[in-house]
């Protein structure tokens, strides 16, 4: 989420965050453009804001496409969760925090559980890019087209498809992490 204001009074904090958080989830109602108003994002301890992506490595091999799986899934369960509440000044990338696509599944340790998990993710990023309610306007720019994973070689395409579908989904917003502010102790 967004720019990181430190040590100021609380009260004006709040209400600079509010108003920029309002004014932003405002232009992007007007848009008609962008799902989020923000890019998901990470804000570390000393305050610096990264934007949420999946690093792992491409899947060329069993073990490259466990890890890219169960990257994936940690990735895809913070997106879903970075929303808009008075909690947060409203600052965050969706309308609604979406409690219907989160992936339960176990993590991936073999090829067996992988397929298990990069079909759920699957299922639930097709699902969540036109879940009602949770996005500004539905993405219909993104979906993962790939086949179900069934064994090594459907597996790291899958996987492959998931990584880069889900971190442009996760960018397709009106800022790049700096559009709405979270107000946090310190």
């Amino acid at each position: 989420m967004a720019l990181t204001v430190r040590r100021v009074d609380p009260a004006l904090g709040r209400a600079s965050a509010l108003s920029q958080n309002k004014l932003a989830r405002a232009v992007v109602e007007q848009l008609s453009t962008y799902p989020h108003a923000d890019a998901s994002a990470r804000t570390s301890v000393e305050g610096t804001i990264t934007v949420l992506s999946i690093t792992a490595a491409d899947a060329t091999t069993v073990n490259t496409t466990i890890a890219l799986a169960n990257a994936c899934k940690i990735v895809w369960n913070e997106h879903l969760a970075d929303a808009g509440k008075a909690t947060n000044s409203w600052g965050g990338a969706h309308k609604a925090e979406d409690t219907t696509n989160d992936v339960t599944t176990a993590v991936a340790t073999d090829q067996t559980t992988a397929n298990t998990l990069l079909n759920a993710l699957k299922t639930a990023f097709n699902a969540h890019v036109s879940q009602a309610g949770v996005h500004f306007t539905n993405d219909s720019t993104y979906s993962v087209t790939a086949a179900n994973a069934t064994d090594e070689g459907s597996s790291q395409t899958l996987a492959t498809e998931l990584k880069a579908r889900i971190n442009s989904h996760i960018a397709f917003a009106l800022g790049a992490g700096d559009a709405t502010v979270k107000v946090i102790a310190g």
